[in-house]
């Protein structure tokens, strides 16, 4: 069963104006059955580095855990360093590599997977 595309997203309030906010970062996912992909994740360049992306993958994990899904895949381009030290900070593994994935430039990319553990229901006999 095909899933909608939802999306998480990051937005910054002006101080001075609270009415007044912009988006920041946003991260599109999907949870089909027990996996949630994550398909894109954004964060403004004078914004990266600063824990928004973090922020993001927590929020999507905490989903993914409330709807019982144990596998969180994405994918990367094979060169975005600073994305993939983010997801290895963030416990991801890299599970293997799509060839010729992305165009414009064509590259690789590499694969992502984390796995969430599920504590086991106690179950008391009285």
């Amino acid at each position: 069963s095909h899933q909608q595309s939802r999306i998480r997203v990051a937005r910054q309030r002006n101080p001075l104006r609270p009415e007044e906010e912009k988006l920041i970062g946003f991260c599109i996912f999907w949870v089909v059955e027990d996996e949630l992909q994550i398909l894109q994740v954004a964060v403004s360049p004078s914004f990266q580095r600063s824990g928004v992306g973090r922020l993001l993958l927590h929020d999507v994990e905490k989903i993914a855990k409330l709807e019982q899904a144990s596998n969180l895949y994405l994918e990367v381009r094979a060169s975005n360093s600073p994305a993939i030290a983010l997801y290895q900070s963030c416990d991801y593994q890299q599970a293997g590599i799509r060839k010729k994935y992305y165009r414009s430039p064509a590259e690789d990319a590499a694969v992502f997977v984390k796995k969430l553990e599920f504590p086991a229901l106690q179950i008391r006999r009285s």
